[in-house]
């Protein structure tokens, strides 16, 4: 089973623009509502440390980068335990709309086989935080 969830909004500002606010990770704790900090190299194959807040609650959750295409795109791949229980990945995708306008897709594709059971109570919570996360980065990069 796999389901998608996306968020999506358009910023005054290049797609480098853009780009920047992603990757300077020691600025997330400044805008990123979610997550709320990001440890580790922004290269494909390397893994990330996450602290995700949800709920008044943090968490450390581990990903693997799996997409870094400057001004076009950021994704890592979270695994609950073990490869095929619950996977997310998750994708932040920078398309030029104007000049001087980007569009920013906050999208996440989650599978698994425990996903059928878990699907209703996760769909809101991080329906949520996309667009949490979209208006963030909106918000940073128009600064």
């Amino acid at each position: 089973m796999r389901r998608e969830l996306f968020a999506d909004v358009t910023i005054a500002a290049r797609p480098d623009e853009v780009w920047h606010v992603l990757v300077d990770l020691s600025s997330w704790p400044r805008w990123n509502p979610v997550v709320r900090e990001v440890d580790g190299q922004l290269e494909t194959g390397h893994m990330l440390s996450l602290t995700v807040e949800e709920g008044g609650r943090s968490r450390r959750l581990q990903a693997e980068c799996m997409r870094v295409l400057p001004a076009q795109e950021l994704s890592w791949l979270r695994r609950w335990h073990v490869p095929g229980l619950l996977d997310s990945e998750e994708r932040l995708v920078l398309e030029e709309v104007e000049e001087g306008a980007t569009r920013l897709l906050v999208r996440q594709r989650l599978s698994g086989i425990l996903l059928p059971f878990l699907w209703r109570r996760l769909r809101p919570r991080l329906g949520r935080a996309g667009w949490q996360v979209a208006k963030a980065v909106k918000a940073a990069a128009e600064q």
